[in-house]
C-alpha cells in the first residue's frame, strides 16, 4: 500500500528510476538519466469492479532518484508518498541502495516515513542476485504498512533480449495469510524498443 503497483519488475534485473521502489541498489548500475510514469486501476476480484488508482512518476540522475506517488478512489482515501533514493556502486558488480519514503495517507496526524535497504551482485552479465529489506522497522502496522524481506536471482542468456527472473519474499506480518511467496518475471525484447513483461506469483497476482 505504501508504494506504486510494479508489475513485473524484478528487484534483480531492473534498472533505472522505478526501481527505487523494488530494489534502491539497482539504481547504482545505471548512472544514465532515466523517467518512468506508471498508470494502474486494479481490478477486484470479488466484484470485478475497479478498485484504487495507483499514479505514479519517477526519476533518476547518477546515483539519486526522486518520485511521487498517488492512490486513492471514491470509496478509498487518498494517499501520497514522496519518495527519494540513492544507489552506490562499490567495485564493476557490487551495489547498495537506500530509499526513503514519506508516506502521507488522508487523515490528521497520519503521516510517516518508510525506509528500504537494497543490494545487488551481478558477477558476470548474464547473472546477477538481490536482497532487499523494506519497511524496515515497521512503522505503521495499523495501515498495513510491514517490514518486507526477499531475495533474488536474475538470468540473461541472451543478453537483455531474454530476462527470466525470481524471488522470494517474506511478509512480516504475523497475521498475514501467507507470509512468503516466490514470483516470476519474465522480459522479452523481440526488436530494440519493444519490451513485453509478464510476471505472477503465488498469492494469485499476475499480469
Amino acid at each position: 500500500v505504501e508504494r506504486p503497483v510494479l508489475p513485473a519488475l524484478s528487484t534483480a534485473a531492473d534498472d533505472g528510476a522505478l526501481s527505487m521502489w523494488r530494489n534502491p541498489a539497482n539504481i547504482s548500475f545505471d548512472h544514465d538519466p532515466s523517467f518512468g510514469l506508471l498508470y494502474a486501476q486494479p481490478v477486484s476480484k470479488v466484484t470485478t469492479s475497479s478498485e484504487q488508482t495507483h499514479v505514479a512518476g519517477a526519476g533518476s540522475v547518477g546515483p539519486f532518484g526522486g518520485g511521487l506517488s498517488y492512490r486513492g478512489g471514491p470509496n478509498h482515501p487518498s494517499w501520497w508518498t514522496l519518495s527519494t533514493a540513492l544507489g552506490i556502486r562499490a567495485g564493476r558488480s557490487f551495489g547498495m541502495g537506500t530509499h526513503l519514503g514519506w508516506q502521507m495517507p488522508d487523515g490528521p496526524g497520519n503521516n510517516f516515513v518508510t525506509w528500504d535497504f537494497g543490494l545487488g551482485w551481478r558477477p558476470v552479465h548474464w547473472l546477477g542476485f538481490s536482497g532487499v529489506a523494506h519497511n524496515i522497522g515497521g512503522p505503521a502496522p495499523h495501515t498495513g504498512v510491514v517490514e518486507r524481506f526477499g531475495t533474488g536471482a536474475a538470468l540473461r542468456p541472451f543478453g537483455n533480449r531474454l530476462v527470466l527472473a525470481g524471488e522470494y519474499m517474506i511478509n512480516a506480518d504475523p497475521g498475514a495469510e501467507k507470509r512468503g511467496y516466490f514470483e516470476g518475471n519474465l522480459r522479452i525484447e523481440p526488436i530494440k524498443g519493444l519490451t513485453l513483461r509478464g510476471f505472477g506469483n503465488e498469492m494469485g497476482t499476475f499480469g
